[in-house]
């Protein structure tokens, strides 16, 4: 575009240039001209008039022949071809030509004009020569009246010959001209044109978002007005864009911060933005992009249906809905029309919040409340029931009062171990909420022989071995006491679960990222759908086994919480009938 400006500032000079040029070469052609036939004119006649005196003396003498010799001596000195006519129209004297030969003259318009006494200047073509001439008669007068006719004449070509050498010599310097102009355009065109190129160079770069480069002041006043105006809107861009972009930076921190997904889209169904918890909520396998028709990111009926009813209904919106994904998941979803400053809907906003684990964790407190009322109440009817019996009167029959409060103390022993459990539950949650575990740089090998000699009572009634396998330079940053309980509590089912005379291994070992310690049975196992709740407070495989032995259904809660202050995890891999593996991993402390 702006080398098109250039060469159009160019164009429209040299246009100029050679209109000019050629206007004065046809006004110099014509003056010059006229210059020239005007200076012949007055040559003809100086001619004449200079020869007229001659001329008469040599008439009124009758002496013609004089002027003939004269006129011949003359003859070839100059172009100006020089006639005596008389009043009869006879020839008597011609410089050029042999008067012999030549007609009677009486009938030449220059002749008859100059007989009526009137000088005359006139161009014809000549009968003679047969080319075209200028004339000049003048009449040759006495006191008796007209005696001659004095002609001066010169070819026309001659004339055209000087002014056409004249007018070519012009016509160079024209020429000279010309290219100076056109040189003097270039420069001035490329002078003007540059600055433009340069506004429309930094125009473009602006246009692709590179705002920190800035005009250079040209020479030129008004350009520089124009340069400088640029350069303050380009500053004001730049303020405004990096307004923009902060702004745009915080929407985009706050959006990926929520927990809650959010999706706009606009009047088209199409994606205005979409946050990261979206993304995961709707399981999209693809980088979302601006414009994308929401039907190209989720074909999930309740979601597109929520939107199309706030298109239709311009109203808010809130529906729980379940989305059949990889994994079942409870969402609630929220939409509302958007709204411009001029009242006009442009799009929908749709809020998303995962209610999968609140669900999940009102059914486990649910469970919890359901199973600790349970597992309270079972003792305490219990205890109620044998003391009742004892009033009533078996307490004066020895034997069964014996048996009685045997009873009653098991089961004060099995409260006792559950409101333990829960007393330990809840300050290991309480330190994991403070941050308040305290760890030291503890031998793991001491921790496990340490947990080993708790549980071998258990495995000496069972006749069972305990296998150890811990390399003695195994160390990490742990709380020693509760490290201790978990594996202690995981040796002890697994050997509460596992057959006599069978045996149990403990191996801990060193990986990139941390230590995993493996609690190894050869016992009954877990069925698959079971090993995603054993974790959970009071939950059991086997309620009746389990109470049988003594448990309170605490015990891997327990493990799973110590892990967690630890930032660790614990998991699980079973098979029915040929045993279980429970794997904690402690990770390395970081820095």
């Amino acid at each position: 575009m702006s080398r098109h400006f250039g060469w159009r500032i160019f164009v429209g000079c040299m246009a100029l240039v050679l209109l000019s040029l050629t206007g004065s070469q046809w006004y110099a052609d014509h003056c010059w001209r006229k210059l020239v036939l005007h200076h012949v004119a007055e040559s003809l006649r100086s001619h004449a008039e200079i020869l007229e005196p001659m001329i008469r003396k040599q008439i009124v003498e009758a002496t013609p022949a004089v002027i003939r010799r004269w006129f011949e001596a003359t003859a070839g000195r100059s172009n100006i071809r020089l006639t005596v006519v008389l009043p009869s129209g006879t020839v008597v004297a011609d410089t050029h030509q042999d008067v012999s030969l030549m007609d009677n003259h009486i009938h030449r318009p220059e002749v008859q004009s100059a007989l009526s006494g009137k000088p005359v200047l006139l161009t014809r073509k000549s009968f003679t020569v047969s080319e075209t001439m200028m004339y000049w008669a003048l009449p040759v007068q006495t006191e008796t009246g007209i005696v001659a006719v004095i002609r001066a004449s010169i070819p026309i070509a001659s004339i055209d010959s000087v002014v056409n050498d004249i007018l070519k010599k012009t016509g160079w310097g024209t020429l000279v001209v010309a290219v100076v102009a056109g040189l003097m355009s270039l420069f001035l065109s490329r002078r003007f044109s540059r600055p433009l190129e340069e506004i429309a160079r930094i125009a473009r770069l602006y246009a692709s978002g590179h705002t920190q480069v800035r005009l250079n002041r040209p020479d030129v006043k008004e350009l520089r007005e124009v340069a400088d105006a640029f350069n303050a809107m380009a500053d004001r861009f730049s303020e405004r864009l990096r307004e923009i972009n902060i702004q745009h930076a915080e929407q985009e921190a706050i959006l990926s911060a929520m927990s809650e997904g959010v999706v706009a889209v606009d009047q088209r169904n199409r994606l205005i933005t979409i946050n990261q918890a979206a993304v995961e909520l709707l399981d999209i396998d693809h980088p979302p992009k601006p414009d994308d028709p929401i039907e190209t990111l989720t074909r999930n009926s309740a979601v597109l249906n929520i939107l199309a009813e706030v298109f239709k209904e311009r109203r808010s919106i809130e529906r729980e809905v379940t989305l059949q994904l990889p994994q079942q998941r409870i969402i609630h979803l929220r939409a509302a029309p958007l709204i411009d400053k001029e009242g006009q809907s442009f799009g929908v906003l749709l809020v998303m919040t995962n209610l999968t684990r609140l669900k999940r964790l009102e059914t486990i407190r649910k469970d919890f409340v359901s199973n600790v009322s349970h597992e309270l109440k079972t003792p305490i009817t219990s205890i109620k029931g044998f003391v009742e019996t004892l009033l009533s009167g078996a307490i004066d029959e020895p034997e069964t009062a014996r048996h009685f409060l045997q009873i009653l103390a098991r089961q004060a022993d099995r409260l006792i171990r559950i409101v333990e459990d829960l007393l330990s539950l809840s300050r290991i949650e309480q330190d994991m909420d403070r941050q308040a575990i305290e760890k030291t740089d503890t031998s793991i090998a001491d921790i496990v022989e340490l947990a080993v000699q708790s549980c071998s009572t258990k495995a000496t009634e069972k006749a069972m071995t305990i296998e150890v396998e811990c390399p003695g330079d195994l160390r990490a940053m742990i709380n020693p006491l509760l490290m201790e309980e978990a594996i202690v509590n995981l040796l002890m089912n697994a050997i509460q679960y596992s057959n006599p005379q069978s045996k149990v291994r403990i191996r801990a070992l060193q990986e990139l990222k941390g230590i995993r310690i493996d609690v190894v049975d050869t016992g009954c196992g877990i069925p698959a759908e079971h090993l995603q709740r054993i974790f959970e407070r009071f939950y059991r495989v086997d309620p009746g086994r389990s109470r049988k032995d003594g448990g309170t259904g605490l015990g891997l809660a327990i493990v799973r919480n110590i892990l967690s202050a630890h930032g660790g995890t614990v998991s699980v891999t079973s098979e029915p009938g040929r045993g279980s593996t429970f794997s904690l991993f402690i990770p390395h402390a970081s820095g």
